[in-house]
Order: C-alpha cells, then sequence, then structure tokens
C-alpha cells in the first residue's frame, strides 16, 4: 500500500496517455518501409528456368521403411535428388524418445541412397517434440538450451550415419534468432525454415522452402506454385517441402507420378538441391531471399492484425478484399517480380497498419469513457476490481503469447488506477454513512 500510496492518480493519467500514443502509433513509428530492402539483380535473360528441390520431413526412428522406399522410388525414376530432414531422438505422443539407432532398416537405406547420391542429410531437430503455449522445439526458447538440442542432435545423426550434417530444418519451420546463432555455435552452414529466412553471413546460408505437396490452409501448394512460375520471365525458384508419411494411399503415389512427371517433361525445370541452392551466388536467387523477407514481414502483421480484422467482419466483409490483395503478393513473389510485389506488398502492409492503428485508437477510447463512467458514477471500488482484475488476466495471458504487450499494460495500469479507488474520500463517507 505503501508504493500505491506514492502513485498519485495524475502519474496513473499520465503513463496511460504515454502508452496510449505508443500503443496507438507502434505500427508506424517502429515499422515504416525500411524492411523492404530489395537488392540489385541482373536484366532479365531471354530464356529463364525454373528451379526446383525438395525437402522430405520427419524421417526418424518411427518410420517405415517399406513406405519410405516407395516415395523413394517415384523420385529416383526421375532422377531427382532429395534433402531428407531426419529426427534423430523423436518424441511420441506420450513424450517417449525413439533413438534413431534402433531402426537398422531405415538406417541402411539412408546410407545407400546418400552414397548413390540421390540424397542429402539435413538434421530435424532433436526431439521434434511441440510444446503448447512455446511453440516448436526451437522457436522461443533460450540460447543455451537450442544449442544444447542442436548440438546432441548433429553429434548424434552424424554417429550414426557417418557424415558430417550440416543442414539444418527446424521443426514445424518455426526458429528466431537465437536459432541463428546456435546454428553458427554448432557448426551448421545451411537453416532450411520457411520464407524469409534470410542469408546470415558466409558461415549461415538459407534455402527457404515456399509451398509443400501436403494439405495446408495457409502454405500455398506445389502445384498453384508451379501453375503460377510456369508464367514467369526471369528465373523463379519452387523449394517444396513435404511428409512421406502423408502420402500413404496409392491413389497418392499415382498422383506423386504424375505430378513428377509433369515436371520432368517442363523444359525449364532444373532439379537442384537446397545446399546448392545455398550456396547459389546468382542475383536471381539473391532476390528471392530479399522477396521473401518481405513476404515474412507482411506474414508477421498479418498475424497480429488478425483479432483486429475478425472485428471488422463483424460488419462488412473485409477478408475479401484482403484475399485478393495477398493473391497479387503471392504471386508477384513466385515470379520474382520485385518492382510490382514492392507496389502491392508496400499497399497491403499500410492497410494492415490502419487496421491496426484505427483498432487502437477504438480500444483506447472506450478505456478512457471506462475510467470516465467509473469515476462519474462512484462504482463500487471492491467490484470494479475484481471485474477488471479478471479481463485483464485474460487479456494479458492471450496478448502475450501473441507477443504484444500494449495491450496488456493498458489494462494492467487502468487495473492500478482503480485499485487506487480504495484511498478516495468517497469511499470513507460511504463507510461512515
Amino acid at each position: 500500500m505503501k508504493i500505491m500510496n506514492l502513485i498519485t492518480e495524475r502519474t496513473i493519467l499520465i503513463a496511460i496517455a504515454i502508452i496510449s500514443l505508443l500503443y496507438i502509433g507502434e505500427p508506424w513509428i517502429f515499422h515504416g518501409q525500411k524492411y523492404f530492402y530489395i537488392v540489385d539483380y541482373e536484366e532479365s535473360k531471354d530464356v529463364s528456368n525454373i528451379y526446383i528441390a525438395f525437402r522430405n520431413d520427419d524421417i526418424s526412428a518411427l518410420s517405415n521403411v517399406e513406405h519410405e522406399s516407395k516415395i523413394f522410388n517415384a523420385f529416383k525414376q526421375y532422377g531427382i535428388k532429395q534433402t531428407f530432414s531426419i529426427i534423430p531422438n523423436i518424441k511420441d505422443r506420450n513424450g517417449t524418445p525413439h533413438n534413431l539407432k534402433i531402426n537398422k532398416p531405415i538406417i541402411d537405406s539412408l546410407k545407400k541412397w546418400e552414397k548413390n547420391n540421390f540424397i542429402e542429410y539435413a538434421l530435424h531437430g532433436y526431439y521434434h517434440s511441440h510444446e503448447k503455449g512455446i511453440g516448436g522445439e526451437f522457436a522461443n526458447r533460450k540460447l543455451k538450451e537450442q544449442i544444447e538440442r542442436i548440438q546432441k542432435g548433429k553429434h548424434l545423426l552424424d554417429s550414426i550415419l557417418g557424415k558430417d550434417v550440416t543442414i539444418f530444418v527446424p521443426p514445424q519451420n518455426q526458429y528466431d534468432i537465437n536459432t541463428l546463432k546456435a546454428c553458427v555455435t554448432s557448426h551448421i552452414k545451411i537453416i532450411s525454415a520457411f520464407i524469409g529466412t534470410p542469408n546470415i553471413s558466409e558461415t549461415l546460408l538459407s534455402a527457404n522452402v515456399n509451398c509443400t505437396l501436403d494439405q495446408h490452409d495457409w502454405i500455398p501448394s506445389a502445384q498453384k506454385v508451379y501453375s503460377i512460375v510456369q508464367n514467369s520471365k526471369e528465373d523463379t525458384f519452387v523449394v517444396i517441402f513435404y511428409h512421406s508419411n502423408n502420402l500413404d494411399t496409392n491413389e497418392d503415389i499415382v498422383w506423386l507420378n504424375s505430378f513428377l512427371n509433369k515436371l520432368q517433361l517442363d523444359n525449364r525445370v532444373i532439379f537442384t538441391t537446397l545446399s546448392d541452392l545455398a550456396v547459389r551466388k546468382d542475383p536471381a536467387c539473391k532476390k528471392s531471399i530479399a522477396l521473401g523477407q518481405m513476404i515474412k514481414k507482411i506474414n508477421q502483421e498479418r498475424y497480429y492484425a488478425k483479432l483486429y480484422v475478425r472485428a471488422i467482419n463483424l460488419f462488412v466483409d473485409f477478408d475479401l478484399y484482403i484475399k485478393k490483395k495477398r493473391q497479387k503478393v503471392d504471386q508477384y513473389y513466385y515470379l520474382n517480380d520485385s518492382e510490382l510485389l514492392k507496389k502491392e506488398a508496400n499497399g497491403l502492409f499500410r492497410i494492415y497498419q490502419i487496421i491496426i492503428s484505427v483498432s487502437r485508437v477504438i480500444i483506447v477510447f472506450f478505456v478512457v469513457l471506462i475510467v470516465g463512467a467509473i469515476k462519474y458514477f462512484n462504482l463500487n471500488p471492491k467490484s470494479i476490481i475484481i471485474i477488471i482484475s479478471g479481463v485483464a488476466l485474460v487479456i494479458l495471458f492471450v496478448k502475450l503469447s501473441e507477443y504484444r504487450i500494449y495491450e496488456a499494460l493498458m489494462v494492467l495500469l487502468l487495473f492500478l488506477l482503480l485499485y487506487k479507488k480504495r484511498t478516495y474520500p468517497y469511499t470513507d463517507i460511504r463507510q461512515k454513512g
């Protein structure tokens, strides 16, 4: 209570005002256009190529060697080399780890396929665990923990396969700055995550996947992306990841063969690998990485704005407009068209920022309105504290889980203001009366 007595009502209101201004203006103050960096590149060639690489995820001690051989043979008959991302010590649904060593048939097959130059190895986490509230195995974890997991996984995989594995694939394609630092410390040379992973240095390069053979709501399908890049006038890059255990029926195998055959018949298609893409120095590849960072920034802003967009959708179908804009952005990214992408991306980015800012103005208005109503009607402080505390806790947990703290700070400051009402004179008057 001594601390609360030192905090005057005016101090709290000023703090709320300052936080409110930061809260409203944050998209404009801290974002701007500095994220949209386009590298220089050469003029278009007369003939452009479509570079395609495949990444097969989740090979582990639990893999079925007969099924994996079926999928492998589909690629082998077309002479397509793949990257196999392997989990060295996978945890099952009960949390029990299974060391790759226990599956000798899959180990023998992996060694044979790699020796014949049909696959390359990648480390796919250590446990490939997913913890609720944290995310994937690596994102949002301390640097020391990430270094430990990468080094333990690499040591185990190296010892089993007899190779120096230098490609790292973070589970769920989730990573953060600590993951990149851990890769450098652990002598990883290539990281393969989703669109936007930057080339950190000459010692850690990226080979980003940008579509999938699996069924996802938010990740573009390989078929759709291929149909887009067929219209490209410049070199383009289609990097496909998939899970072989999702291709589990005869119909799936027939479809896979049909798709691979279609790609092979395209004279512009050049099959490549993640390691080859990562070390490519040509301007088109550099540009693709830069454009991917733009897409990543839009994805982040889209994530921040999604709750506000849902509120807008109560009054008007705003999703349809956003979807059309987003389709153009995706199209220009896959076509490696920097000028058109920059134009559309800037427009979409501003839309998200306006949505966030306007919504925040409305939130701040209602906060001020609530404070004013409380003071005007002299509401019972104890009841208000209970209600606001519950709301504050809910918003705090929800918002912090989305890495946004401004809303939480707003509610907590409001709670402090209401808590201080215990010392208001009218409380004593009511007690005496």
